[in-house]
């Protein structure tokens, strides 16, 4: 009965023993302190488990032998304990350094100004942007695509505007390190720039204006919140199939005279322009 109980006493030091190789495997494969005791917590369990059974189950001579066997090399048995408990320190403590690095360097990610890029492709009825983030975070991510001009007449400036309809495709709008790509689909996706820039100059040629001072620009304007709380924009200009970043604000000049429309999935944008440029010049504000 005492070799019984010197064994179950050995299992229980077992179980101590276990338990923490269980914590040791958690931390190099755990994500998170959390996963690291549920491991800790399961290999205690089991591991205790089944050595109080095993203990229970023997046989007094079998256990007799066991505790004589351990007995003849109890000083080995020592120092081992004590080499695997000073190595188990170190590495907990590393472990535990580890974690902390990781924690700071996560909060100053999401403090971070995020570092935004776009791309886009088409398929056969949309065209969609891929907003990506390498850095940092942004909370509700709007997206506005816009085609704008400007020209004058009679010595004015005038601008207008074609705003394309987007709707986000997914379930969030934040990005983060966690969720680092959001993508938008635009309808519209049969534009034809440049035979919407002939046909408002002509119409403009034939209104009197000054066909020659007519500008047009493609912008890609990115809203969001940062981690302050803070409304931002970065907006891109799409130049030969490339995104570039052309501001991280929103702040130009606009001419008091001008007139922005949404340009509706199957409308004619070259009417549509000049309809806009029509009631731009009209006052029909």
């Amino acid at each position: 009965m005492r070799n019984t109980r010197r064994i179950q006493r050995l299992a229980l030091a077992a179980t101590a023993l276990a338990a923490i190789g269980g914590f040791l495997i958690a931390a190099y494969n755990a994500t998170s302190a959390e996963g690291a005791g549920l491991s800790l917590l399961f290999s205690s369990v089991f591991t205790g488990f089944m050595l109080l059974v095993f203990a229970s189950a023997l046989p007094p001579s079998a256990a007799k032998y066991i505790c004589a066997r351990f007995r003849d090399r109890e000083p080995l048995y020592k120092a081992a304990t004590t080499i695997f408990f000073g190595l188990t320190v170190s590495i907990l403590m590393s472990y535990w350094a580890t974690q902390i690095t990781q924690r700071q360097m996560e909060i100053a990610d999401r403090e971070t100004a995020p570092q935004l890029t776009i791309s886009s492709f088409e398929n056969e009825d949309a065209k969609y942007y891929e907003i990506s983030n390498a850095k940092g975070m942004a909370a509700y991510v709007t997206l506005q695509v816009e085609e704008r001009y400007r020209f004058q007449s009679g010595g004015e400036t005038y601008e207008i505007g074609l705003t394309f309809p987007v709707e986000l495709v997914g379930e969030t709008s934040n990005l983060s390190p966690s969720s680092k790509e959001i993508l938008f689909r635009q309808e519209c996706s049969n534009f034809d720039e440049s035979g919407v820039y002939d046909n408002l100059k002509t119409h403009l040629s034939s209104r009197g204006a000054e066909p020659d001072y007519l500008s047009q620009v493609s912008e890609i304007t990115v809203s969001f919140f940062d981690h302050d709380g803070q409304r931002r924009a970065f907006v891109f200009c799409e130049r030969d199939g490339k995104m570039l970043l052309t501001s991280t604000d929103t702040y130009r000049y606009i001419p008091e005279r001008n007139l922005t429309g949404i340009l509706w999935p199957g409308e004619d944008a070259g009417a549509a322009a000049c309809r806009l440029a029509d009631e731009v010049m009209e006052g029909r504000l």
